[in-house]
Formats: C-alpha cells, structure tokens, sequence
C-alpha cells in the first residue's frame, strides 16, 4: 500500500465518534461533489454539487433553527426553496430566471395560502382560505391595492362574490334566473 488513499479504499475503517468541522465527498475525478461542514454562522450545511464544483442543493437550518431545503441555478441563485418558517408552519418559494420571487405557497394558521408576484416582486394574485374555511381569491393592482376578492356564498346559494377593495359585495349567480 503505497499512500493513504489506497489504503483507505482497500479496507474499512469502523469508528463510534468523527469529530470533524467539514467532509467532503469527492468522485473518481477527485472533484468535490458533496459537503458537510459547518458554515462561519455556525449553520450546518450539506451541499450537493455538480461536476463543475458548484453548489446546486443545499440542506441547511435558517438562523432561527428552522429546517430548509433549496435548490439552485448554475449562476448559485437559489430558484426552489422548501422550509419551515419561524411560526413553524411549511413554505415553498419558487423564483424566476431573474431571481425574483414569482410565487410563494405555505400554510399560515393552518390555512393553505398561495401568493403570485409580478417581475418586480409585487403581489398580484392569491388565493387562499379564511378561518373560517371560506376560499378567496385576491387581485391586486400594480401598487398592491386590493382591487377584487373573489368568493363563494355562506348561504349556499349558486352565485360568486366579488368584494371591492372597500369590502363592497356584488353577487354573480352562476344561473340565469327562472322565469315563472
């Protein structure tokens, strides 16, 4: 056995404790293709990378401890985010090729909500349901006012209900009304 690396590959090393700062896992090009270390903040990280060495998943807590799970573009611009936000509910952030925000889903409360952003991170379009469970369906204007919600009725009659951005309700009937 010539050097260390031979040496390794030919036999099994058992250990109870590695107590190390950082692992990486290399390919038979002896490039790094995995990373566990911990980062200056004190943050563990594992790093998956592609064969050019640079960095395309990433599985990490946030500063408050929380676990997230994202995914990067060959430029390292994290594109898909999975998470636990700090209330400790589940969020999903997705962005564009710009590396803008363009939706974000997650649960707030308990309730499912869904939010769309414009290319300038505005919020444009969500859905989501009430506590109550009532679903909505929001619209905004490009200075994110609220300019329509969209609803069902409470009393089971067949009609959406547009609300204003004033909270003013006008009834559509999903049916033409019956002629006697």
């Amino acid at each position: 056995m010539n050097d260390f690396k031979d040496y390794i590959a030919a036999n099994t090393i058992e250990v109870n404790t590695l107590r190390t700062s950082r692992i990486e896992l290399v390919d038979d090009d002896a490039k790094v293709r995995m990373k566990l270390y911990i980062a200056q903040d004190d943050t563990p990280v594992v790093a998956l990378m592609d064969a050019e060495g640079r960095g395309r998943a990433f599985l990490t807590l946030s500063g408050e401890s929380h676990g997230q799970m994202y995914f990067c573009d060959k430029d390292g611009r994290s594109q898909f985010c999975v998470e636990v936000a700090e209330c400790g509910e589940p969020m999903i952030r997705m962005f564009s090729a710009e590396h803008k925000l363009a939706l974000s889903a997650y649960v707030e409360d308990g309730r499912p909500c869904i939010w769309m952003f414009d290319r300038t991170e505005r919020d444009r379009f969500s859905m989501f349901l009430e506590p109550n469970g009532k679903p909505y369906i929001m619209m905004r204007n490009a200075d994110e006012e609220s300019q329509t919600k969209i609803t069902v009725s409470d009393d089971g009659s067949e009609c959406f209900i547009l609300e204003d951005r004033e909270g003013e309700e006008v009834r559509i009937p999903l049916r033409a009304p019956r002629e006697l």
